[in-house]
């Protein structure tokens, strides 16, 4: 696990020179043995079942979300200089993204791309939908059970878990020429994930 360790560390450090924190280089170590310790313990391999969910990342972004908190950084600061950290890996979905936004085929790549999203967490059991719906020129789920917000909600920060849930609407936010995104709730802050995506006519 030393390579995931030293990938998300890195990330961190990132994260905590973004929020000007002084002492990252004690703060980064200190990251570095309990994700590494979280990693190796009972409790992680037996969440660490769904092929979906790429369960070391979350785990990564938890710790890092603990230590922010325990430093004295809200939410919403915690959020934003977490994203910052990832930021390079954003950029590459975000230029992926803008590509497939350009081409008149969108709408068809956003279609199977929920498809298969939705075949594979029924499929690992990591999401529950209580609503999923497909037509021509409409999608529309909604979620009452999600591995991330559980996961999130084990180590008392559920609310953080809105860093995962914002990663649809950061994706349809670059692919706005045929699609039209709403979403009405979210499970880090509500009792259900519930989304609509239209087809731009």
């Amino acid at each position: 696990m030393n390579k995931y360790v030293n990938r998300y560390t890195k990330v961190f450090i990132k994260t905590l020179k973004h929020l000007n924190v002084k002492n990252y280089k004690d703060k980064a170590k200190e990251y570095s043995l309990r994700f590494d310790k979280i990693l190796n313990s009972a409790d992680f391999k037996e969440r660490d079942i769904y092929p979906s969910i790429d369960m070391v990342k979350v785990h990564a972004v938890i710790v890092m979300c603990l230590m922010l908190k325990e430093g004295g950084f809200d939410k919403d600061e915690t959020i934003k200089a977490i994203n910052f950290g990832f930021k390079n890996l954003k950029n590459i979905f975000k230029c992926i993204e803008k590509i497939i936004d350009v081409t008149p085929l969108s709408w068809k790549v956003v279609k199977k791309w929920n498809e298969n999203d939705h075949a594979q967490r029924i499929k690992d059991g990591s999401i529950t939908y209580d609503l999923f719906e497909m037509s021509e020129n409409k999608i529309s789920y909604r979620i009452s059970g999600c591995k991330y917000a559980e996961t999130f909600d084990h180590y008392g920060i559920k609310e953080y878990c809105k860093i995962f849930c914002m990663s649809d609407t950061d994706a349809y936010m670059n692919l706005t020429k045929h699609v039209l995104f709403k979403r009405y709730s979210d499970l880090s802050s509500g009792d259900c994930c519930h989304d609509e995506i239209e087809r731009k006519r």
